[in-house]
């Protein structure tokens, strides 16, 4: 009797220490399962900063092409031409050291695989181009409204698009603009919370977008300040960057 007595209270010390492990271990998995609920809940938001800048550098290629079918008198006619050119230029108050070193291309039409039958008329195709690297960005502009003056003398300009205007200093204003973009991020992170009874609490993760220069009025382009498209004939442009913030929420 006595024994079944103590085998009856040592399994009821067994399952009541089952029955506080069991109740143990759902607490623990449970307090488990809200801190990881807790640690996904954060809210990703965008923050936008812009600013208008002004081109502080103008570049631009001026290439002259003279056509014949003799080397010579066509070499002949790219000195003449190209004489013609620095003049424009020296007149028009662009410093020599503002002027990139002469290049010249030869293109022998009846040397090429593939020719026209009537690649012999125009054999030789000479081209003469400089490149004016300029801070006056104004003369610049006002230089390009006059190539007229240039095609009048007789010359021919091959592939001008006119000057590039780029923005050098991207670098010394990227520090304030993602400050802006971080802080206009966090706003928009306070209205969420505010909007679900939530609080901000730290930055979970985040992201610094790419920026980008364009035609103030044009599209946005992403870019490092040097661009070969539209937006580069621009004076006027703007920069914009987005960064991508996460926040964790919190009750």
């Amino acid at each position: 009797m006595n024994e079944q007595i103590q085998n009856s209270g040592r399994n009821i010390l067994i399952a009541a220490i089952v029955a506080i492990g069991i109740i143990g271990g759902g607490f623990f998995a449970g307090n488990g399962f809200y801190r990881s609920r807790m640690a996904d809940r954060y809210v990703t938001v965008k923050g936008l900063s812009e600013k208008d800048v002004s081109a502080d550098l103008a570049v631009w290629n001026l290439k002259i092409a003279a056509t014949g079918d003799e080397l010579s008198s066509v070499q002949d006619k790219v000195e003449i031409d190209h004489a013609e050119l620095m003049a424009f230029l020296e007149k028009s108050g662009i410093p020599k050291e503002e002027i990139s070193a002469r290049q010249v291309s030869v293109t022998d039409l009846m040397a090429q695989q593939y020719r026209s039958e009537r690649a012999g008329e125009s054999r030789f195709i000479i081209t003469s181009s400089v490149t004016v690297r300029s801070n006056d960005v104004n003369k610049m502009r006002e230089l390009a409204g006059r190539t007229g003056e240039i095609i009048r003398k007789g010359l021919v300009l091959a592939d001008d698009t006119g000057p590039s205007y780029i923005f050098t200093k991207l670098n010394e204003i990227k520090p304030a603009m993602i400050a802006e973009a971080t802080k206009n991020a966090r706003s928009a992170a306070e209205q969420f919370a505010a909007d679900s009874g939530s609080r901000v609490g730290k930055i979970r993760r985040a992201y610094q977008g790419v920026f980008s220069i364009e035609a103030r009025d044009g599209s946005s382009i992403p870019s490092d300040g040097y661009m070969g498209d539209a937006n580069s004939r621009a004076i006027d442009k703007k920069v914009r960057v987005v960064s991508t913030v996460d926040y964790y929420l919190a009750n």
